[in-house]
Order: C-alpha cells, then structure tokens, then sequence
C-alpha cells in the first residue's frame, strides 16, 4: 500500500470515534467499517518470514527475556544466536562476580542463578503482553 493511501486511510479512520475499528483489505481496496477506500496499488500477498526486531541497544535482560520465548532453531532463523550468546556469558559472569561477592554470606550460585532466572521470566512475560497486543 502506498504511503499516501495509507495517510489516507488513518485519516479516515481518525474520523470514527470508536477505540477499535474493523479493517478489511481486498485487492485494490481497503474497507475501514463501512468506508471503502479504492487504489490499485493495495495488494494482497503472501507475509515473508517476519524478522523480531530487537533492539542494537538492548539490554542483556531483554536480550534474554526474548529468547527464553524462543525455540533454539527460532533464535538462529531470527539471527540472534551472537547475541544470545554474548548476553548468556555476560549474565554468568554476572552471577560469577556476585557469587563471588556474596560467598562470605553464605549466598550460593543456585540462588543467585534462581533469582537472575525469575529476573528474566517476569521481563518475558512483559514482552509476551505487548507482542499479543495486551501491554
């Protein structure tokens, strides 16, 4: 869909005073509730295989937290095994240096580990709220 038409078309949709709006798109249209707005260049066609965009500065948690949601062939497919990796190793040494630091506590590696790994689970659960739509 050209810019111009889709320009068009969130003006439209600005016009409805409804906090939701039903879209359907055919070839050479787009139909916003009952307003249907025609130009050949809206087309239909197969989606490629959506790439996940994480971002260059993401953080080691959200790095993590993304690929915990993820298959291990899904994080080659996306491109993200470097970074998975890199972040796996910074968050060992991580943990190493406070195990390290907290020994004289008593505190073991296996705490440390549990609490970084809930760290992790709750920032995923996030990430799945906004990727469904709920967040």
């Amino acid at each position: 869909m050209p810019l111009r038409t889709l320009k068009e078309l969130v003006q439209v949709a600005g016009t409805f005073r409804k906090p939701e709006l039903k879209l359907r798109f055919e070839l050479g249209k787009v139909q916003v509730e009952k307003f249907i707005l025609r130009h050949p260049d809206v087309t239909l066609g197969i989606f490629p295989n959506q790439k996940l965009d994480l971002p260059a500065d993401a953080g080691v948690v959200d790095t993590l937290a993304l690929a915990s949601l993820l298959s291990p062939e899904q994080i080659l497919d996306q491109g993200l095994r470097e970074r998975v990796e890199t972040a796996q190793r910074y968050a060992s040494g991580a943990i190493s240096d406070a195990e390290e630091a907290l020994r004289e506590l008593g505190i073991r590696r296996t705490r440390i580990q549990k609490l970084v790994d809930a760290h992790i689970e709750e920032k995923a659960e996030k990430l799945t709220s906004v990727i469904q739509g709920r967040g």
